[in-house]
């Protein structure tokens, strides 16, 4: 077994020897899903993001920097609206692209896990 240092400053567990950490809790923020690519997205900066979306289909959420075993939980509370959720800058979801939004259904939720700068992320979603 790898010996673990735990950081209850910022959240993450670290195995020693590593520079990789992996965040462990947060709080839920509430913010609504906004532009219509991934510059002018909502960042999503809490691990579980409550998201509120207005308009039409076109707005979304952007994921922040992936880190190695981060893992985010967005919600979408829309009753009538879809979103995208894009990755950071140059970051793709499940080998979509670099850039490309994945979309989330009407009060649909995904589970982003970052895996590394080969795999990006990887998302589970809700039926």
């Amino acid at each position: 077994m790898p010996k673990v240092k735990y950081t209850k400053e910022k959240g993450r567990f670290q195995e020693s020897g590593s520079s990789e950490q992996m965040a462990i809790f947060g709080s839920a923020g509430s913010i609504t899903a906004a532009g219509s690519n991934k510059d002018d997205a909502t960042a999503v900066g809490s691990i579980v993001a409550l998201i509120t979306t207005s308009a039409n289909n076109n707005k979304g959420v952007r994921l922040p920097a992936g880190v190695a075993g981060a893992v985010h939980v967005l919600v979408n509370l829309s009753g009538a609206q879809s979103l995208k959720v894009y990755p950071a800058e140059g970051e793709q979801i499940e080998a979509g692209g670099s850039n490309t939004p994945k979309v989330l259904a009407t009060n649909g939720i995904i589970i982003c896990i970052y895996t590394g700068a080969t795999r990006g992320w990887q998302r589970i979603t809700s039926a």
